[in-house]
């Protein structure tokens, strides 16, 4: 029956395919035919989808057929085998998805891994995608930069990623090393693409135009420029959604200072100097940012804005390795400052609960500084926590945990957890500047 459900499957997504290029519909065609690899997916989520692909193709056969027939029929010309292809392919499409639908019914009756959190990151990310795709004034994914169309591709791969990447952080007891992993890919991506942008590529270029990819333009540029506006909604809405997960999922810069921190425990605290050393660099950008506007310095904006992020680069190398925390991230960057002021619009909360012994284990694994014995004194982390969720799997009385309104701590981190994934996966695949 598997490999029935299997066969028809492919079948019929690659005749689907087919009949949208002969229309001229390359969007519908890459979708049909990219949504094989959903076949490659072991959890059941994936037949739910398939069979409801596939079943969508229904109608749409359905009409071509009625419609071949009354325009051979007004032309007397003979019908008869055209309708009987169009039927055989009716047959096997609904044999394809009545069997995957199956498939799906029986993961759940024999209580095999359906992934309902991994469907959810699936479709998350797929709507963020599309809706990027459709509502962006540019070519926004890169494939459709090359081949037209094949960008619909691509988005099938990304959301079966979120999807992969959600099941893994979820059942994953220390996401502390895929969290780091998965993130240095995504800033590899981002600035190979400026590379190559740099030696003459322009359309790995977002724009077609080079900006210095340093985290604090994303305050000064718009400010400066007195337009383009972005990557402040993008994100605003990344804060609204989880907080300041961007300074630990999220950011293109954060993971090397991340990966720099990780080679030693933390020593030390941050100091009373340090913490304010963000709010000062954010009056200076903004400071910065209108005075250059003011007298039309675009040289000098554009090398200030390159000299601050070969400080931080500097920050990283020779502070942060040595301390095993993340001064730049935490006393350097000023959008860290708004991310981690902006995060409380988000509902999501990194918990202390009353069962803490404050053994300071978790202290240990905070790159940080947000779990200092004043923080689990008072049951509440830090400013600069950024919901990383490194310290849940130190704590042996499992005291640290996230938390939504109306939601218990699972599930919290269930729902945290499928939306950084499918943001995270739409990101890398728009990881240009």
């Amino acid at each position: 029956m598997n490999i029935i459900r299997v066969i028809t499957t492919i079948i019929s997504l690659f005749l689907a395919g087919a009949h949208y290029a002969r229309g001229g519909n390359m969007d519908m065609t890459f979708l049909a035919v990219g949504l094989i690899v959903l076949l490659f997916e072991k959890k059941k989520w994936a037949d739910l989808i398939l069979a409801s692909a596939i079943a969508l193709t229904l109608p749409v056969w359905i009409h071509t057929a009625l419609r071949i027939i009354v325009i051979r029929q007004a032309a007397a010309v003979p019908w008869h085998l055209a309708a009987a292809i169009l039927a055989t392919v009716t047959a096997i499409a609904l044999t394809a998805s009545v069997l995957g639908f199956l498939s799906f019914h029986q993961g759940i009756k024999t209580k095999e891994p359906v992934g309902f959190p991994s469907l959810g990151a699936f479709l998350l990310t797929g709507t963020i995608l599309l809706a990027a795709r459709s509502k962006a004034a540019m070519t926004i994914l890169l494939p459709d930069r090359f081949f037209p169309g094949s960008g619909m591709a691509l988005i099938i791969l990304m959301a079966w990623y979120g999807a992969w990447l959600a099941g893994r952080f979820i059942t994953s007891r220390d996401t502390a090393p895929l969290r780091l992993r998965i993130w240095i890919i995504f800033s590899l991506v981002f600035f190979a693409q400026a590379a190559i942008g740099l030696l003459g590529v322009d359309r790995f270029l977002m724009t077609g135009q080079l900006h210095i990819p340093v985290p604090a333009v994303i305050i000064g540029g718009p400010l400066f420029r007195g337009e383009g506006l972005f990557m402040v909604i993008l994100f605003s809405t990344t804060l609204i959604l989880t907080g300041s997960a961007w300074c630990s999922h999220l950011c293109y810069f954060g993971a090397w200072d991340n990966l720099g921190a990780s080679k030693k425990s933390p020593t030390g605290t941050l100091s009373p100097t340090m913490k304010a050393g963000r709010h000062i660099f954010l009056a200076l950008t903004i400071a910065a940012a209108l005075g250059l506007r003011r007298g039309g310095f675009s040289m000098a904006a554009a090398a200030a804005a390159g000299a601050f992020g070969i400080a931080g680069v500097l920050v990283m190398m020779l502070v942060s390795r040595r301390r095993g925390l993340m001064v730049h991230c935490t006393a350097w960057c000023p959008l860290g400052l708004l991310a981690n002021l902006g995060g409380k619009l988000s509902p999501f909360r990194i918990k202390i609960n009353d069962n803490c012994t404050s053994c300071m284990s978790c202290k240990a694994r905070c790159r940080y500084g947000a779990l200092e014995k004043e923080n689990i004194t008072s049951r509440k982390p830090g400013l600069t926590c950024s919901l990383c969720g490194d310290c849940l799997s130190t704590c042996k009385e499992k005291a640290i945990t996230y938390s939504f309104p109306g939601l218990s701590k699972d599930k919290s981190r269930i729902l945290f957890l499928i939306i950084v994934s499918s943001l995270h996966a739409a990101f890398l695949s728009l990881a240009r500047i």
